[in-house]
């Protein structure tokens, strides 16, 4: 499985959430403005104001608020991206307190400048008062940018676990699938080998081989030992590479050819290079077997099973249709079998196409 790394989330904010910050943060600097100056003369002559000059000055406060809300936003979602907190907590503390008291520093800074520039020289400070006013502008203005700040990082922090959350408890569903496939997959070669019918149907052609054809009852003989063995030591694996899912196909092939001589005719033209990669054990095999088991397989049409590479990355398994005349259902559940096992172990699914002549399989393979 993938290596676990910190998840990264784009902190997008709906317009409706900027507009809530942004009265937040007025109300927050309103609030703390008056806590930490209760005996500024604006606040004492506040009744005094008039109804316009206290409009303005909510609509000023407003909007410089804002600005310094958004900065504070844009200084959490640069550091989610360069510095998760995952990586360097202290750091990654420390420098967003850092950079939003400084960001608070230079705002304060240029809205003095532009003020002076604006409004004429009577808003220069000038007096020991004025200066402390200033100070205690820029500690509340510090103050909301660290609360805004501290609001966001919550917000990514219960981001990050819900999906890490959601990860952990989909892993964990695949694993289930994927011990549910497996057992599956060992049930279907545990009953391949004591399948009677199985059995039967090849010791009645080898019997039939070995009197008429003693070489080739033996070479039968080999072919049936090496399906036996591969089921043997590969039922439990997750993967296998494909040389030897195609060895142990050509033996399976070698005996279904046998047993339904012209009836079926089974192409494999596979290019070497993809025989070190992986799929999943039996893949190939029950696809072969699902296309007789559904399928009749007479001489005068024979079942044909073509079995290529698309290209470096996907094996197609194509079979023509012609449905059994007893209108048998299939419960798919070899197919969902494999979906399952590719889907966990590949994180890709076979893609199905059934058409009026073929049924065909998509396989995605794994490279080493």
């Amino acid at each position: 499985m993938k290596n676990k790394v910190d998840i990264q989330i784009t902190g997008k904010i709906s317009f409706s959430k900027h507009l809530a910050l942004w009265v937040l943060a007025m109300c927050l600097s309103t609030i703390f403005s008056y806590l930490v100056a209760p005996d500024d003369p604006y606040w004492v002559e506040y009744r005094k104001h008039s109804a316009g000059e206290i409009v303005r000055d909510i609509i000023i406060n407003f909007l410089m608020c804002g600005i310094v809300a958004e900065i504070s936003l844009w200084i959490n979602n640069v550091l989610n991206r360069k510095l998760a907190w995952t990586s360097k907590p202290r750091l990654r503390l420390f420098l967003q307190a850092t950079l939003n008291v400084v960001s608070c520093a230079i705002f304060i800074v240029f809205v003095y400048y532009m003020t002076i520039q604006i409004a004429g020289e009577k808003y220069r400070i000038s007096t020991r008062k004025e200066l402390i006013g200033c100070i205690q502008w820029l500690l509340t203005t510090t103050i909301v940018s660290l609360f805004i700040s501290g609001i966001n990082t919550i917000n990514y922090l219960l981001s990050n676990w819900k999906t890490a959350l959601l990860e952990t408890t989909e892993l964990k569903l695949k694993a289930a699938q994927l011990k549910e496939a497996t057992m599956e997959a060992e049930l279907q070669a545990l009953k391949l080998q004591i399948d009677p019918h199985f059995i039967f149907n090849n010791l009645s052609v080898l019997s039939e081989l070995i009197l008429e054809d003693p070489q080739l009852g033996h070479d039968y003989v080999e072919h049936f030992a090496k399906v036996y063995r591969y089921l043997l030591v590969n039922s439990t694996k997750n993967l296998i590479t494909i040389g030897e899912e195609v060895q142990f196909l050509e033996s399976y092939v070698f005996l279904l050819k046998k047993r339904f001589g012209n009836g079926i005719d089974i192409q494999i033209n596979l290019e070497n290079e993809i025989f070190n990669q992986n799929i999943p054990p039996f893949t190939l095999q029950l696809l072969v077997e699902n296309a007789i088991k559904h399928n009749q397989t007479p001489k005068s049409q024979p079942l044909i099973i073509q079995i290529y590479q698309e290209n470096k990355e996907t094996i197609v398994v194509k079979n023509t249709i012609n449905p059994l005349l007893s209108g048998f259902e299939s419960t798919g559940i070899g197919l969902k079998n494999i979906e399952a096992r590719f889907s966990y172990l590949l994180n890709h699914l076979p893609e199905t196409i059934k058409t009026e002549d073929f049924y065909i399989v998509k396989i995605p393979i794994k490279s080493t």
